[in-house]
């Protein structure tokens, strides 16, 4: 139970940094787009 807690955990910790990191390169590339 514990270990998928944990597991659990380290995907949602995995998605947040992949939704920032995408939210970045997104703002990024509209920037680029528009300069």
């Amino acid at each position: 139970m514990l270990e998928k807690t944990s597991h659990f955990g380290i995907l949602l910790k995995l998605l947040n940094w992949s939704a920032t990191r995408l939210k970045s390169i997104l703002s990024w590339a509209a920037l680029s787009y528009i300069a």
